[in-house]
């Protein structure tokens, strides 16, 4: 009776794997909360099966969200190894140094990461002193926001490239259904400039009337320096410079 019960277990695996394997291949372009949203179609079109529990922030979600970042920052017995900056540490500093101390800007972090992952690496790095505490958004923030937004249909999403966590920074004591309003989003921001890496972040800025300031540090390999430079201008970016060390002088400050 064993036997005959283990039989079609094979059959079934193979299956699996095959379901497995399509699923991969059809968002293996895909990133973020697009592979999530991308399940919802996928078991409806091959498995005929509805899977409300997947939605962000269900039990389900919240659950693996917790476990990955658990495992992520090293508390599930395993660490990843010590990431290393794109410029010397002590330039790094010396640059937010000249910044915060012009007495000209607010310093200010707005990311798509959980808070853990900005607070400790910053504070280890010993730059974390140099940003208003207050403005330090992460993607915490995005899904306090998102939670107080639970009636909207559709469900809001708030991460990057929305400018959700740029104007969070800016504009401190806001309701998160104003952020959602294209009144809000479409004022004048060119006070303030936000500094990115990716298409996401430029998106965002000029979605949110900020000054968008590409970097090319973390560019993507496949590129070289000039075709990413190109790619952030088309994106409608105001200024690209090559590191963050070239952020002072870009922003008219005189060399020290």
């Amino acid at each position: 009776g064993l036997r005959q019960s283990l039989q079609p277990l094979p059959l079934r695996a193979e299956a699996s794997q095959g379901t497995i394997d399509q699923f991969w291949q059809e968002t293996s372009l895909t990133r973020g909360a697009a592979v999530l949203e991308h399940i919802h179609y996928f078991f409806q079109e091959y498995l005929g099966l509805t899977l409300p529990v997947c939605e962000t922030q269900s039990e389900l979600w919240t659950l693996c969200y917790q476990n990955f970042q658990a495992w992520y920052e090293g508390h599930k017995g395993f660490s990843l190894p010590q990431d290393e900056t794109v410029v010397a540490v002590e330039k790094i500093q010396a640059t937010l140094e000249q910044l915060q101390g012009a007495g000209q800007f607010i310093l200010a972090i707005a990311t798509g990461r959980p808070r853990n992952e900005v607070i400790d690496p910053l504070d280890k790095l010993g730059v974390l002193t140099y940003f208003d505490s207050q403005r330090i958004v992460t993607y915490d923030d995005v899904l306090a926001a998102e939670s107080q937004l639970t009636a909207w249909q559709p469900p809001v999403k708030l991460g990057k490239p929305h400018p959700f966590v740029l104007m969070r920074a800016l504009h401190l004591e806001v309701e998160p259904a104003v952020y959602c309003t294209e009144s809000f989003q479409k004022l004048d921001r060119s006070y303030a400039a936000y500094v990115g890496d990716a298409a996401s972040d430029i998106v965002a800025a000029k979605s949110c009337g900020c000054l968008a300031v590409g970097v090319l540090t973390g560019f993507i390999p496949s590129r070289t320096q000039e075709q990413q430079r190109q790619f952030f201008y088309e994106l409608g970016c105001d200024l690209v410079i090559d590191s963050i060390l070239d952020l002072p002088r870009a922003l008219g400050m005189e060399e020290k």
